[in-house]
């Protein structure tokens, strides 16, 4: 408290001698580093040279982003004891120019037809709704003409600005890092992967677009990038995780040529590109994250759930199309094996005179390694199929019901179809003609392989009690 009450003292008494305020501009900028998360959020590290006088210093950080979060700046480098620091957000316009000069004199200047000018003293009254002017000694409501002030008025800056009251021991030069965090910057994933002909393989690539509107640029900066999602509610672990990102010492990865080396960072994934890049404001900018060639797939014809298995149930479908998914494993053996962050997987294919055709989309979550990675296509338009429930009955809360499904395939090339279907509570299979897969308690699965140009056909009885 008492060390407090001093620094108090002694700035206060030190403001009539303090030196005019510094501002230290973008080309200042030694080192800039910017960490960005998925949720509009962002880590700036902005190193500067700085002259200090021994005393009292107040440097203007020129360029700061627009939404920082002041509360979260914090200054290093050198013997330095902050004071005070102030956001001044308060941006040159020409409304803001108006607005700080009610009260003031200004030069109303009209220009008439013929090119002559016609300059009057003007007085600003209020510009609440519109301009209000006092001029001749008469009230002037949004006249004719342009204003001209005799200089800028206080406050206003041409970029968003930090300014930091600070006390030094010494006259010198030194290199003081600025970090903060703020909103305006967000970052997602996009895949493009090309299947090839026989649908078991895909080449993959993923970019990372940036989007930039933060009410500043971010020039030869070092870029990472966080996947996961990071808790802005509770505050203090905020913090915590801010100021360990602050420490860490990352190496960048060179064995991804042309794309970001990844790494787990405490319970998420960082993503650093090994160059200097630009971010500029208002700017959607596309690096390159990975690219990996002959992944294995599998496709997938899925129908999930077509009966409607209850009592006094007559459920029947006809020419029923599958869902058509496509599968790989993000594995090292399959020349995949990084984290992938969320994003949406693009999947083009080539038809038979070399078109590259778009054939479906899907998102993914945040997939580690050694998981499925599954994207639906759409629907299969060659393969439908037809089912319904044969017989029926309950009898002393027991419930007994056959249903049966033909899937056709009018491909060229034989398929496998998978049924997931939902059961009663309490179900047991007595008979079918494939051999079932008890995905959980209240589910089952079948594989059905359909021949090229041709159908088959799965019989399945059960019962379920009612408990």
């Amino acid at each position: 408290m008492i060390k407090i009450l001093l620094s108090l003292f002694v700035f206060m008494n030190l403001v009539s001698v303090s030196n005019a305020e510094e501002k230290i501009s973008q080309d200042k900028i030694k080192d800039l580093k910017v960490t960005i998360y998925n949720e509009n959020l962002a880590l700036v590290k902005d190193k500067r040279e700085v002259d200090l006088k021994k005393g009292l210093n107040e440097i203007a950080y020129l360029g700061v982003s627009a939404f920082i979060r002041p509360e979260t700046a914090i200054l290093t480098g050198g013997k330095i004891n902050i004071l005070e620091q102030n956001f001044n957000y308060d941006l040159l316009s020409p409304q803001s120019m108006i607005d700080k000069a009610v009260g003031e004199e200004v030069k109303l200047v009209d220009t008439l037809d013929d090119g002559k000018q016609i300059v009057k003293d003007a007085k600003v009254l209020s510009v609440n709704g519109g301009l209000v002017l006092e001029v001749d000694g008469k009230i002037e409501i949004n006249p004719r003409g342009r204003l001209v002030f005799s200089k800028i008025p206080e406050n206003l800056r041409e970029k968003p600005t930090l300014v930091l009251s600070f006390l030094t021991e010494d006259n010198k030069k030194s290199d003081l890092e600025l970090s903060y965090l703020t909103g305006g910057l967000s970052w997602k994933a996009d895949y493009i992967a090309k299947l090839d002909e026989k649908d078991e393989k895909i080449d993959i690539s993923g970019l990372v677009t940036l989007n930039n509107n933060s009410g500043t640029s971010y020039e030869k900066a070092s870029l990472q990038l966080v996947a996961g999602d990071v808790n802005q509610v509770r505050q203090v672990m905020q913090e915590r995780f801010m100021a360990k990102a602050m420490r860490a010492d990352m190496e960048l990865n060179s064995d991804m040529a042309g794309g970001m080396a990844e790494e787990s960072f405490a319970d998420y994934h960082l993503y650093s590109l090994p160059r200097k890049v630009d971010i500029l404001e208002k700017q959607v900018k596309q690096v390159s994250m990975l690219s990996s060639n002959d992944v294995n797939v599998e496709k997938e014809y899925l129908y999930q759930n077509p009966f409607r298995l209850y009592r006094n149930s007559n459920s029947e479908f006809k020419k029923l199309n599958p869902s058509s998914y496509l599968k790989f494993k993000n594995e090292e053996d399959n020349n995949l094996g990084m984290a992938l962050p969320k994003g949406v997987v693009r999947v083009y294919k080539t038809d038979s005179k070399g078109n590259m055709l778009f054939v479906g989309e899907d998102s993914i979550n945040h997939t580690p390694k050694k998981e499925e990675v599954r994207l639906k296509l759409g629907n299969a338009f060659d393969v439908t199929a037809e089912g319904k429930i044969v017989e029926s009955s309950y009898y002393q809360r027991r419930y007994d019901a056959t249903f049966e499904m033909v899937v056709k395939n009018a491909k060229n090339s034989p398929v496998k179809v998978k049924l997931e279907q939902n059961f009663p509570n309490n179900y047991v299979i007595e008979r079918e003609n494939i051999t079932s897969t008890k995905e959980s308690a209240t589910k089952s699965s079948w594989v059905i392989e359909v021949p090229a140009e041709g159908e088959a056909k799965l019989t399945v009885k059960f019962f379920a009690r009612e408990v």
